[in-house]
Formats: C-alpha cells, sequence, structure tokens
C-alpha cells in the first residue's frame, strides 16, 4: 500500500505524490514542500488516497518532503521578491517591443528552477522570444504561457455578480462549458449583461444550475 496526495499548484497544475504516512499526516488544505519532474516546489493538497502498489510507491515519481515549516516562509519571500523583479523586467521588454499584453503573475518555484510566468493578450501572440533574456538574468527557465479571461479572474480574484467570490476563485477546479441555449432553459435573459460573468465570459453556475433547473421542470 502507498500513500498518494494529489497537489495542487498555484498555476492550477496538478501532480500525484508519494508520501509516507508515518513520516506526516498530510489532510486537504495543507501546504507542503514536493519534489517534481523540474525541482522542489510548494503546492497545496486536495485530497489523499491510499492505494495498492506492487512498487511500494516507486511507480510514483513524485514524493512529498514534507510539510510547510516556518523557515520556509523567508525563502518564499525572497522568491516573491525575485518573481517581482521579473515581472518588472518583463513589462519593460513589453513595452520596448510594442507588444500589446498584459503580465497578470509571476511565480519563482520553491527551488528556483522555474519561473511560472501567466499573462493576457486581446489575440494570440507568444511571448518566448523574451524567454533567453529572463533565464540569463534569474537563472531560471521561464513558463511562458498565454491565459483566457477565464483564468485571469481566477488567478486574479474577483466577486461574483451574485456578490459572493466567485466559484473559480475559490472551490471550482475546471471551467464548465455554459451556453445561450442552458440560459434559455432557465428562462433567463440571454443578454451579455445577464449572461456574462466578471471575467466577460458566460457565467458557469449557467452551467451548474442547468441539470438541477431541468429536474424541477420534469417534477412540476
Amino acid at each position: 500500500m502507498v500513500s498518494v496526495a494529489k497537489i495542487v499548484m498555484e498555476e492550477g497544475g496538478e501532480y500525484l505524490c508519494r508520501f509516507s504516512q508515518g513520516a506526516m499526516q498530510l489532510v486537504s488544505g495543507d501546504v507542503c514542500v514536493a519534489e517534481l519532474d523540474y525541482g522542489l516546489d510548494t503546492g497545496t493538497v486536495e485530497e489523499t488516497e491510499t492505494r495498492e502498489d506492487a512498487k511500494g510507491g516507486k511507480g510514483l515519481a513524485f514524493r512529498v518532503i514534507r510539510k510547510l515549516t516556518p523557515p520556509d516562509f523567508s525563502h518564499i519571500r525572497e522568491n516573491e521578491r525575485v518573481a517581482a523583479s521579473a515581472k518588472e523586467r518583463l513589462e519593460r521588454l513589453i513595452a520596448q517591443d510594442g507588444v500589446v499584453a498584459r503580465v497578470i503573475h509571476t511565480r519563482l518555484s520553491y527551488g528556483g528552477e522555474r519561473l511560472f510566468i501567466r499573462y493576457t493578450a486581446p489575440t494570440p501572440i507568444s511571448l518566448r522570444k523574451f524567454a533567453g533574456e529572463l533565464q540569463r538574468e534569474f537563472r531560471a527557465q521561464p513558463d511562458l504561457w498565454q491565459v483566457s479571461g477565464r483564468d485571469e479572474a481566477k488567478m486574479m480574484g474577483c466577486l461574483g455578480v451574485c456578490g459572493r467570490i466567485a466559484c473559480c476563485c475559490s472551490w471550482q477546479r475546471r471551467f464548465p462549458v455554459a451556453t445561450a441555449k442552458m440560459a434559455r432553459a432557465q428562462n433567463l435573459p440571454v443578454t451579455p449583461a445577464a449572461l456574462n460573468g466578471t471575467c466577460g465570459k458566460p457565467k458557469c453556475c449557467i452551467a451548474f444550475e442547468c441539470g438541477q433547473c431541468s429536474r424541477e421542470k420534469e417534477e412540476t
């Protein structure tokens, strides 16, 4: 038997990592240091399970090293300082090049091997031409991705039209497909003001509530 934790990274990536229950007890919400394919990094435990493994856990390439400890926080603060400098540097490069893009997220992995960068732009573009300069200056491999309006809202944090923290910022892991047809089935007005959420895309709750609305109609 082997204990497995699903670790969720700040950028949304998920890793299955083995850990020793004798050495640590992990529960949902714990922040830990894990050994991944690119080095050490921090992530949040989403869930744990125990499974059979004939290889004694060696079949899982990644593993949890430890829960986050007080000495780790100063190291993370220094990484945040480096990430902020990388963001400023990239923004200068973008301005000099005349590219229309906005950097919304930068993070240096715990071990310093990977520099995560997320950006938005009106049209699909690539900022990979700046990767070499960033790598030379910050000695980390840039991971550059253009994200959508929904991803931006999730990363930046926002309130839904209901007045509560948006689902994508609190518990939602993936974006469902919400359509005008679903809105009509719920007798909702099909206008941008009523249909779209803070991110400018159709509200996820339209998809969440579509099935429930259909069942209620069948019962009446």
